[in-house]
């Protein structure tokens, strides 16, 4: 069942639980100096049991957040698949967020995160906006896409080339400007 509403309770399973567990076994000889969460539950919990009781400063970076889903809310990842391939990438369910929109939002969540001073970040989020980040520093292109399809596996490390990032965020930056361009009045 998908979640883009962060009021929604949605927390983490009995398996989400164990590999957040494991991801904090995997974390533990890693010096850190931040921790990004998004602004849902479920991003927040597992930073809570990965770093345990470590002082370790935490923000929570809503632009991460998953997509608003609106009408689209509670419903499986096929249906939402099959709703947006029978539908533009700039229209949104009733009452959520489109894709573009949705994009555009990713885009300027992780150049925040780029910007933080801070050396050693995790950011534990959605597949969306990661698959998103990690297809950017692949420097693949196009930038902009229907579908970023980079396998996620929850509550895995992976680490981002913060120079791929950022090269990718303006390249997709640039994408969303020609974009917006091409479709002005």
């Amino acid at each position: 069942m998908l979640n883009g509403d962060p009021a929604k309770p949605c927390p983490l399973t009995t398996r989400g639980l164990q590999q957040a567990t494991d991801m904090g076994q995997r974390l533990e000889s890693s010096s850190l100096d931040l921790c990004i969460t998004t602004t849902f539950e479920r991003t927040r919990k597992t930073a809570c049991i990965a770093l345990g009781g470590r002082d370790v400063k935490r923000v929570i970076e809503p632009l991460l957040n998953d997509p608003v889903l609106g009408a689209l809310e509670g419903f499986d990842v096929d249906r939402h698949r099959d709703w947006l391939e029978q539908h533009a990438w700039d229209q949104a369910p009733a009452g959520g967020e489109s894709q573009l929109e949705a994009i555009s939002r990713f885009v300027a969540g992780w150049r925040r995160v780029l910007e933080r001073r801070e050396k050693a970040i995790v950011v534990i989020g959605h597949a969306f906006p990661i698959s998103f980040a990690l297809t950017l520093a692949s420097g693949e292109e196009p930038a902009l896409r229907r579908r970023y399809d980079e396998e996620i596996e929850f509550a895995q490390l992976m680490t981002l080339d913060v120079v791929a990032l950022d090269k990718g965020l303006r390249r997709a930056q640039t994408a969303l400007t020609d974009l917006s361009i091409t479709r002005s009045p």
